[in-house]
């Protein structure tokens, strides 16, 4: 769906009415937060410490200690989640069992920035995982990351000894990200005029060509670099916003050849090879690390090439290579380049770097292992006070122990404003495979009836939210904003339509702020459609945090 499809509607068709108030209580300010921090303490010898008290700790902020305003000690659950059972003509995101941290590995084989003889190595360390080290019970997902986005391969709630099969039918890609036709074009020209050139025996005009072809290899390179980038960060952006309503820390298990990124590990800057400029994308990755860490995500990447020689960046490339010197040396280098981002961006989160090993499947298991216990910290950050940028946090505990967890956060100027950001994030959510979780939601479709044009029909449906779903921004005359979009499509999976947005808009009246932390909040509306069977998502979107719900349903109209 692309951003130009979403219309701005203002609707007055919301309901406020009772629902079951199971939610946390309302939270009535956008400007002050709770920043959470898991913390992980082993002995030397990499074994969990239990029993350690708030005393025990010490937090900074930027060198400056901070009060730390929550503490608890968590021993994860390896219970499998479900999901809610579907009703008749009832889809929701919600899942059971939620209040109780649970120990939730997610597993992603990055198909599109990892060559394929790559690809096949870490297929087979994902699966000696799997076949020797995985408990009947315990909640695992694997996803794919291709050129045409994420995709689900086995979903956590579900038995996961089916997951061994699920992961033997992956088939690799050689083919990573598409080159726009706007490149192919000018490179299409530039080897055209460069043939014209040379038969033409004109030394000047071949050389002229020769640099417009250099120069058209940069510019497709740059823009396959650029793509890569936005769809690996979306992937991040999906995995945080998919599992960001689950309790406690969660695992991300990123097998791949490299990001195609450099990190700064001191203020987390985002750069890349050569001389491309990355500030367009430059949003998307400040919001990304801002969803892994309100998540609770911690990265563990897992060098998918393997070990491998000093100077030879893949196994794939050493018969093609080893007789070329320079080549030999840009491998050593970009593979340093590599490893370096992998490495900042597991630390940065939390998580842990696995490279350089052929025990691959080591790396999953000890990835996997971390959440199993560990410690949470949490002070109360004042956004008016705080100047945009990297602030490093800090953490020491008392005796001879060692002590892992990300090590800052991003803040910007836009941190408690997402209104800039509406349309990238709906259609991102209309475009994910998964269900976001940070917002429960339930729909109902209702009734059907004749449409207003000839042969189409009128669907009626309702979208329940449960009490303290709606963030209310006192700081701001008690503003509540809720966005809701829904997203209709064929079989094929093209739109039937252009997805349509609709916003409630509002100041909350003092006296009426109770009654809307108790109760929940009905939206009400009709989609019309001629006849068929449809896949609809349903995404709604928290205008004050950001914060999204969103659940996939099926619709048959006779």
């Amino acid at each position: 769906m692309s951003s130009k499809k979403l219309a701005w509607l203002v609707s007055s068709l919301f309901l406020f009415t009772l629902c079951s108030a199971a939610q946390e209580a309302e939270k009535f300010s956008a400007r002050t937060e709770l920043v959470v921090l898991p913390v992980l303490v082993s002995t030397k010898a990499g074994h969990h410490v239990t029993g350690l008290r708030k005393e025990d700790f010490t937090l900074t902020e930027n060198g400056v200690e901070q009060k730390i305003a929550f503490f608890e000690e968590v021993r994860t659950t390896k219970e499998r989640l479900h999901r809610a059972a579907p009703q008749e003509n009832t889809f929701s995101n919600f899942l059971s069992g939620q209040p109780t941290p649970k120990r939730v590995t997610i597993i992603v084989l990055d198909l599109l920035n990892t060559e394929f003889i790559d690809q096949v190595y870490a297929r087979k360390g994902l699966l000696d995982f799997l076949g020797n080290s995985v408990d009947a019970t315990e909640p695992i997902a694997v996803f794919l990351l291709t050129r045409s986005g994420l995709k689900v391969v086995h979903d956590f709630t579900t038995d996961p000894q089916v997951l061994v099969e699920a992961v033997k039918r992956i088939k690799g890609a050689h083919d990573q990200v598409a080159v726009p036709v706007a490149d192919q074009t000018r490179m299409s020209d530039a080897k055209t005029m460069l043939f014209d050139s040379a038969v033409a025996s004109d030394a000047s005009a071949l050389q002229s060509m020769t640099d417009a072809a250099k120069q058209a290899e940069i510019s497709r390179n740059s823009q396959q670099q650029r793509l890569a980038i936005v769809y690996t960060l979306e992937a991040m952006q999906q995995l945080a916003r998919a599992f960001g309503g689950l309790p406690g820390r969660k695992s991300v298990i990123w097998a791949t050849g490299g990001f195609p990124f450099d990190v700064s590990d001191t203020t987390m800057q985002l750069a890349a090879p050569g001389q491309m400029s990355l500030q367009d994308v430059l949003p998307i990755y400040e919001r990304t690390w801002q969803l892994l860490n309100d998540a609770n995500i911690a990265i563990y990447a897992v060098d998918a090439k393997g070990l491998v020689g000093p100077s030879i960046g893949s196994a794939g490339l050493q018969s093609s290579r080893m007789n070329n010197p320079f080549a030999m040396a840009q491998d050593s280098w970009a593979r340093l380049n590599s490893i370096d981002a992998l490495r900042v961006f597991a630390n940065e989160t939390g998580g842990k770097a696995f490279f350089n090993s052929n025990d691959i499947a080591g790396g999953f298991q000890k990835a996997a292992e971390d959440s199993a216990q560990y410690y949470v910290l949490a002070y109360y950050l004042d956004h008016t006070k705080k100047k945009p940028g990297w602030h490093k946090l800090g953490v020491t505990v008392k005796g001879d122990l060692t002590v892992r967890a990300r090590s800052g956060f991003l803040l910007t100027k836009t941190t408690a404003d997402w209104k800039s950001t509406q349309v990238t994030d709906m259609d991102m959510a209309v475009r994910s495979p998964i269900d976001y979780t940070e917002i429960p939601m339930r729909l109902r479709w209702t009734k059907i009836g004749p449409g207003k044009n000839g042969g189409s029909r009128s669907v009626e449906y309702y979208v329940d939210l449960p009490a303290g779903t709606a963030t209310v921004d006192e700081q701001d005359d008690n503003h509540v904003r809720l966005e809701f979009v829904a997203a209709i499509r064929k079989p094929d999976g093209k739109d039937l339509q252009e997805p349509d947005l609709k916003v409630m808009d509002a100041h909350v009246k003092k006296e009426n702020i109770a009654t809307l932390s108790a109760s929940g909040i009905t939206y009400r509306n009709v989609i019309e459609v001629p006849p068929g069977e449809y896949n609809v998502r349903f995404v709604v979107r928290d205008g004050i945090t950001g914060k999204m719900g969103s659940v996939g349903a099926t619709l048959k109209v006779n």
